[in-house]
């Protein structure tokens, strides 16, 4: 099974020259992918001298079918860059993601990890990043990073802050008709999808449902005699969770599927956003083939051997759980990220907390050790 990184990106030719012509063709991508039955959510790839790179639409649902909670506009474009692999591209330092709409936390930690600079036509109150015209419903050490590489067309006067990098984009005002557009196209298509992701009933599993097959590149079944982390010792679970490992369990502490980082092949790639899509696939590919009811994302937790190591990697990570569940979670004694290694949470709960609402009033996102649970030790 091949997954499709960036199935919304198109390569794109052409020469932007105003703010308001930037903003434009972002909202008329939001506007296709609104129709589309996804996110109204589209974005384009330039650089600071208006050359277009890429372009992109909002690619989670596809012909009816949530096929990736990761495929934001701004995530695709990424690895889409780095998959090219092109000497002939400029770095990411010299290039500018135009997206119709606010980064949630996913994407902001994907631009602000992978070095792009973001511009945003239309603010989003309930997933985005940005308050009162700052970035700032992020965790608190990348504040600065981030005024100076996340805007805002929305509401903003001081672009030109960005020392001229955006000359390209930042000589005129985006009108109000643009600004409307987009947050438009994103109201539209906003309850549906949502509803597409996290809405759905919970179900019983199968009980043949860790019978997996046909499984992505990095990702594997955990080995026979894994059957809960209530009855696994600590030396066991260090052994199956290395550095870039990440393993999803179900409510009952079951393992079901481990992936491995491909952050060499981009650094948006974490072992979290690896296992967020293949299982959304996995979980699609046994239902359609043998009928087996795999356990409803809102009935899992992540687990890893320690917290994200950085800022951007837990904004990141958090971000994509959110995208992930897109709802509140079911019931759990798990924390949604949990870790082997708790020497110090604090900071990954001060993060968590940081987020916009939708991670942390709707999703409810939660960090902790595993330990802090009532499950076994032994």
């Amino acid at each position: 099974m091949k997954l499709p990184l960036s199935a919304g990106v198109t390569p794109a030719h052409g020469q932007i020259t105003t703010a308001e012509q930037a903003a434009s063709q972002a909202t008329d991508l939001a506007e296709k992918a609104a129709r589309s039955g996804t996110f109204g959510v589209g974005g384009i790839l330039i650089d600071g001298r208006g050359t277009i790179y890429a372009e992109a639409v909002n690619a989670v649902v596809r012909d009816g079918i949530v096929c990736d909670p990761t495929a934001h506009a701004e995530r695709q474009l990424i690895d889409w860059y780095f998959a090219q692999r092109d000497p002939a591209l400029p770095s990411p330092s010299d290039l500018i993601i135009v997206t119709s709409l606010d980064p949630c936390a996913m994407c902001a930690g994907a631009i602000l990890k992978s070095g792009f600079t973001a511009i945003a036509v239309a603010n989003d109150p309930v997933s985005g990043v940005h308050e009162s015209g700052e970035p700032h419903r992020i965790p608190k050490p990348l504040w600065r990073e981030a005024e100076a590489r996340l805007k805002l067309f929305s509401g903003r006067k001081d672009l030109h802050r960005t020392g001229g990098r955006l000359t390209a984009v930042d000589n005129g005002p985006v009108s109000a008709d643009v600004i409307v557009r987009c947050e438009r196209a994103f109201k539209q298509s906003l309850a549906n999808v949502r509803s597409a992701i996290g809405g759905a009933a919970e179900h019983p599993a199968s009980p043949h449902w860790r019978v997996l097959s046909n499984l992505p590149p990095g990702v594997s079944v955990p080995p026979p005699g894994f059957a809960s982390v209530r009855n696994i010792n600590r030396e066991r679970l260090f052994d199956l969770l290395d550095e870039n490992r990440s393993c999803l369990i179900d409510n009952h502490g079951r393992p079901i599927l481990l992936a491995e980082s491909a952050e060499t092949s981009s650094p948006a790639r974490s072992s979290v956003l690896e296992l967020i899509r293949a299982y959304v696939a996995v979980r699609r590919h046994e239902q359609e083939t043998r009928g087996a009811v795999l356990p409803h994302p809102r009935s899992c937790s992540v687990l890893q051997r320690r917290p994200p190591l950085s800022p951007a990697q837990c904004l990141l990570d958090l971000g994509a759980l959110g995208s992930f569940l897109e709802a509140e979670r079911y019931p759990s004694p798990f924390p949604l990220l949990a870790y082997l290694e708790d020497d110090d949470h604090s900071s990954a709960e001060e993060y968590a907390a940081s987020l916009p609402p939708l991670y942390t009033d709707v999703v409810r996102v939660s960090t902790g050790p595993l330990w802090s649970t009532k499950e076994s030790k032994s």
